[in-house]
C-alpha cells in the first residue's frame, strides 16, 4: 500500500527494499524469467502428509532477478533486483486506471496487463513500448489474466483449424473481468477471438477470479474460477465452450495446475482437487483456517498459505 517493493532471499530474512518504486499502492509483481514447466505429477492415486510452518515471503536465488511491477499510479515497471541496489530499467504508461492485473508471456517477450477501466494493454519488453491493446475489453476491472504457451496455442489452433498452425509465437492471451466473462485474444490482431460469460449469477453479475491454462494432457483447456463459487473448464477451440462445471465450497481465491489436476483454494481454507479430464473433485484439503490466497505445485509438493498467516506444506506420496 506505500508503494514500495520488496525482495526476499530464499534463505535467511534480509530483504531488499525498493523505496518509492511506484507512488501509489503495488497491485502485482511478477518475474520475468517464466518458471520450468513443471514435470506431470504422480501416477495414480495420491497420499498426502504435512507439516506447518509460518508465513514469510521468498525469492529463488538466481544469477539475474529481472521483475515487472504495476500499481495504482496507472504505471508498469521493470527492475533488476540482482545484488544489493535494485536498478529500474524502465517506465512504461499509457493505462487510463489503475492497473490490477499483470502476466508474463511464457517466452517471457511480453507483459499483458489490466486495468480497472477495463482495458488490456500488451507491453513489447525489448522496447519497452505498447504493442497491442483493447479498449473497454470488460465492463468494470479487468480481474484475471493469462497467457497460452507456444506449443498450447499451436495445439488450440490445430483442433481449430486443422493444417494451419503457421505463425504460433504465443499471442494468444486470455482474460477475465468483473462482468464475469471469460475472453480469449490474439494479439496479433484487433478484436476478440472467443468468449464467454461464465461467472456471472443470474442478475448477470460476478467476476473472474483466477484463470489458469491447463498442463500436460489439458494443455489445450483454460480454466477459471470466479464470484459464482464455481471452477470452469473451457475449450478455446470450441469458442471457450465450458466442457464441466465444477462447484466449490466457498468464494475461490487462487487456483493452479499440474498434469491433469487443478488445485483451487477457497475462502473457507480447502483447497479443492479436481480432474480436469472428467471435472470431477477429488478430494478437498482442510488447508488453513481462513481463506487461502495462494498456492503453488510442483511434481511432488503443494503450498498454500492464507489468511491464518501460515503455510501448509503437502508433499506428495
Amino acid at each position: 500500500m506505500d508503494g514500495r517493493c520488496w525482495l526476499w532471499p530464499s534463505a535467511g530474512s534480509n530483504g531488499t527494499e525498493v523505496k518509492a518504486a511506484h507512488e501509489a499502492p503495488v497491485s502485482k509483481v511478477v518475474s520475468l524469467i517464466p518458471p520450468e514447466s513443471a514435470a506431470a505429477a504422480p501416477a495414480g492415486k495420491v497420499n498426502i502428509r504435512s507439516h506447518r510452518t509460518q508465513a514469510r515471503a521468498t525469492a529463488s536465488p538466481g544469477s539475474r532477478v529481472l521483475a515487472a511491477s504495476c500499481s495504482y499510479d496507472k504505471s508498469v515497471k521493470m527492475w533488476d533486483f540482482t545484488g544489493n541496489r535494485p536498478q529500474q530499467l524502465a517506465v512504461m504508461t499509457g493505462h487510463a486506471g489503475p492497473v490490477l492485473e499483470m502476466a508474463v508471456q511464457p517466452v517471457g517477450a511480453k507483459v499483458l496487463t489490466g486495468d480497472r477501466k477495463g482495458n488490456l494493454m500488451s507491453w513489447d519488453l525489448e522496447t519497452c513500448s505498447n504493442s497491442w491493446g483493447a479498449v473497454a475489453a470488460h465492463q468494470g476491472h479487468i480481474t484475471a489474466l493469462a497467457w497460452m504457451h507456444p506449443q498450447q496455442q499451436q495445439l488450440h489452433e490445430a483442433l481449430a483449424a486443422p493444417g494451419d498452425s503457421s505463425g504460433s509465437n504465443g499471442s494468444m492471451a486470455v482474460s477475465g473481468g468483473q462482468d464475469g466473462c471469460v475472453r480469449l485474444w490474439d494479439t496479433r490482431a484487433s478484436g476478440c477471438a472467443a468468449q464467454q460469460r461464465l461467472h456471472a449469477n443470474q442478475q448477470g453479475k460476478g467476476a473472474v477470479g483466477n484463470i489458469c491454462i491447463g498442463a500436460g494432457y489439458s494443455a489445450s483447456l483454460i480454466l477459471s474460477s470466479g464470484a459464482d463459487m464455481t471452477l470452469q473448464i473451457s475449450d478455446p477451440a470450441m469458442s471457450l465452450k465450458p466442457l464441466h462445471t465444477v462447484k466449490l465450497t466457498e468464494f475461490p481465491y487462487c487456483l493452479t495446475t499440474i498434469g491433469h489436476l487443478a488445485m483451487c483454494g477457497c475462502g473457507d481454507g480447502s483447497v479443492h482437487v479436481v480432474d480436469v479430464h472428467s471435472g470431477r473433485t477429488l478430494y478437498a484439503l482442510g488447508a488453513g483456517h481462513a481463506a487461502i490466497r495462494a498456492v503453488e505445485v510442483s511434481a511432488d509438493t503443494l503450498v498454500c498459505t492464507g489468511d491464518d498467516g501460515n503455510v501448509l506444506i503437502y508433499h506428495f506420496a
